[in-house]
């Protein structure tokens, strides 16, 4: 994984000078990557509650309670510091999202209040000049394809047997993401890399076209790594 982090870095910073960010995420400022891919995961939740009316099923919901259980740990301490107040609405207000999610009740106001927050707090956790950044949103992408419940694993757990269909949901909701961050690359990819990075996400999203699984995946549970490797690298 380290190495395609490195390679899709390279891209992102290709036809600029890399002093001028005076920065690589993976490497020089692996904190602040940590906690930008937190708030990410954070948005990937809520882009599942999105997907669905309620209520959600159990498998979604587990993914809902990932929020609280996993995903602000990685920056709900560095907001804190910074901005306490905020911190504390943010908590309250995914703890009152996953609540209602866990009751079966319609989660929609809770969830576009609660991704005001997630804005805000990005603000003060990542500053501006570093989650604009091409090599900043290059991690990013590298994140969401490769990390846990990410585009290539969301499919792989999914067509391994069905047990876990529902990481399916996950890997969409990453993808999402991946199309828009990529949109904001163009400019800094050459023609060739624009070429081979929107094929692969072409198959990408032929393999994702919906939140809602399949009821089952045939062929090889691998068959999203091959191309989230590619345009990674």
């Amino acid at each position: 994984m380290l190495r395609a982090c490195a390679a899709l870095l390279t891209v992102a910073l290709a036809g600029t000078a890399f002093a001028q960010y005076g920065y690589a995420p993976f490497f020089d400022q692996p904190l602040v990557q940590n906690r930008g891919y937190g708030l990410e995961l954070v948005l990937q939740r809520l882009r599942i509650v999105d997907a669905f009316p309620a209520p959600l099923n159990d498998e979604l919901k587990e993914q809902v309670e990932e929020m609280l259980d996993s995903d602000v740990k990685r920056f709900v301490g560095t907001l804190e510091q910074r901005d306490a107040q905020l911190a504390a609405d943010l908590l309250e207000a995914l703890a009152e999202l996953t609540e209602l999610v866990d009751s079966g009740e319609d989660a929609s106001a809770a969830t576009q209040a609660a991704r005001e927050l997630v804005w805000r707090a990005y603000d003060v956790v990542v500053h501006p000049d570093i989650w604009r950044s091409p090599a900043y949103i290059g991690g990013l992408i590298a994140d969401l394809t490769l990390g846990e419940g990410g585009v290539a694993e969301g499919y792989e757990e999914a067509a391994d047997g069905g047990e876990d269909l529902w990481v399916f949901t996950s890997g969409w909701s990453a993808l999402q993401r991946v199309n828009k961050l990529w949109a904001e690359l163009l400019d800094v990819a050459n023609a060739q890399q624009r070429a081979d990075v929107e094929e692969m996400l072409v198959i990408l999203n032929g393999l994702y076209p919906q939140a809602q699984p399949p009821e089952a995946i045939t062929g090889s549970p691998e068959e999203a790594e091959a191309p989230v490797q590619r345009m990674l690298g």
